[in-house]
Protein backbone atom coordinates (compact mmCIF):
# COMPACT_ATOMS: atom_id res chain seq x y z
CA UNK A 1 0.00 0.00 0.00
CA UNK A 2 1.99 2.89 1.48
CA UNK A 3 4.83 2.81 3.83
CA UNK A 4 3.57 5.59 6.19
CA UNK A 5 2.57 5.92 10.00
CA UNK A 6 -0.47 7.86 11.02
CA UNK A 7 0.89 9.63 13.91
CA UNK A 8 -2.63 11.24 14.99
CA UNK A 9 -5.98 12.30 13.49
CA UNK A 10 -6.41 15.24 10.98
CA UNK A 11 -8.68 18.28 11.84
CA UNK A 12 -11.76 19.81 10.62
CA UNK A 13 -11.42 19.32 7.07
CA UNK A 14 -13.04 16.04 6.61
CA UNK A 15 -15.88 15.81 3.81
CA UNK A 16 -17.85 13.53 2.74
CA UNK A 17 -20.12 13.08 -0.67
CA UNK A 18 -23.43 11.00 -1.46
CA UNK A 19 -21.54 7.72 -2.08
CA UNK A 20 -20.12 8.17 1.01
CA UNK A 21 -16.83 8.62 0.15
CA UNK A 22 -14.42 10.43 2.92
CA UNK A 23 -11.80 12.92 2.25
CA UNK A 24 -9.61 13.97 5.47
CA UNK A 25 -6.47 15.44 6.55
CA UNK A 26 -3.97 13.48 9.06
CA UNK A 27 -0.71 14.01 10.58
CA UNK A 28 1.64 11.33 9.50
CA UNK A 29 5.42 10.26 10.42
CA UNK A 30 7.44 9.78 7.36
CA UNK A 31 10.18 7.35 7.13
CA UNK A 32 12.62 9.95 8.34
CA UNK A 33 10.78 10.48 11.34
CA UNK A 34 9.30 14.22 10.57
CA UNK A 35 5.54 15.30 11.34
CA UNK A 36 3.44 16.31 8.25
CA UNK A 37 0.00 16.41 7.38
CA UNK A 38 -1.05 14.07 4.19
CA UNK A 39 -4.43 14.30 2.26
CA UNK A 40 -6.60 10.38 1.95
CA UNK A 41 -9.65 9.08 0.74
CA UNK A 42 -12.21 6.03 2.48
CA UNK A 43 -14.69 4.52 0.76
CA UNK A 44 -13.51 3.30 -2.36
CA UNK A 45 -14.29 -0.85 -1.73
CA UNK A 46 -13.57 0.23 1.93
CA UNK A 47 -9.74 0.83 1.48
CA UNK A 48 -7.45 3.91 2.46
CA UNK A 49 -5.77 6.13 -0.57
CA UNK A 50 -3.48 8.10 -0.03
CA UNK A 51 -4.45 11.64 -2.23
CA UNK A 52 -1.37 13.39 -1.35
CA UNK A 53 1.70 12.07 1.02
CA UNK A 54 5.02 14.42 2.11
CA UNK A 55 8.01 13.82 -0.39
CA UNK A 56 5.71 12.37 -3.27
CA UNK A 57 6.42 13.84 -6.61
CA UNK A 58 3.48 16.09 -8.32
CA UNK A 59 3.01 16.06 -12.28
CA UNK A 60 5.13 19.20 -11.90
CA UNK A 61 7.79 17.74 -10.52
CA UNK A 62 7.50 19.73 -7.38
CA UNK A 63 7.44 17.81 -4.38
CA UNK A 64 5.17 17.32 -1.36
CA UNK A 65 5.73 19.15 2.25
CA UNK A 66 2.61 19.08 3.43
CA UNK A 67 -1.38 18.33 2.40
CA UNK A 68 -4.44 19.63 3.75
CA UNK A 69 -7.71 20.98 3.12
CA UNK A 70 -9.44 18.43 1.11
CA UNK A 71 -12.83 18.59 -0.57
CA UNK A 72 -14.61 15.61 -2.58
CA UNK A 73 -17.69 16.19 -5.22
CA UNK A 74 -20.76 13.65 -5.90
CA UNK A 75 -18.25 11.94 -8.58
CA UNK A 76 -14.85 11.22 -6.15
CA UNK A 77 -12.53 14.13 -7.68
CA UNK A 78 -10.88 15.91 -4.60
CA UNK A 79 -9.66 19.34 -4.90
CA UNK A 80 -6.99 19.78 -2.08
CA UNK A 81 -4.06 22.18 -1.47
CA UNK A 82 -0.06 21.37 -1.16
CA UNK A 83 2.74 23.19 0.81
CA UNK A 84 5.53 22.34 -1.53
CA UNK A 85 9.08 22.19 -0.54
CA UNK A 86 10.17 24.47 -3.30
CA UNK A 87 7.41 26.95 -2.40
CA UNK A 88 8.12 30.38 0.23
CA UNK A 89 7.03 29.30 3.82
CA UNK A 90 3.11 29.87 3.52
CA UNK A 91 2.51 29.17 0.12
CA UNK A 92 0.19 26.82 -0.64
CA UNK A 93 -0.76 25.54 -4.42
CA UNK A 94 -4.33 23.72 -5.25
CA UNK A 95 -4.39 20.38 -7.19
CA UNK A 96 -6.73 17.96 -8.19
CA UNK A 97 -7.48 14.33 -7.93
CA UNK A 98 -9.23 12.02 -9.43
CA UNK A 99 -8.77 8.02 -10.46
CA UNK A 100 -5.78 8.06 -8.26
CA UNK A 101 -4.43 10.99 -10.72
CA UNK A 102 -2.82 13.84 -9.66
Amino acid sequence: MFDIAVDRGGDWTTAINSSNQIVFSSTVQTKAGETQSADFLFGVNAQFLPIALPDQVLPDGSVVLGACNPSINDTGVVAFVVQRKSDDLGAWSAYRWESSKI
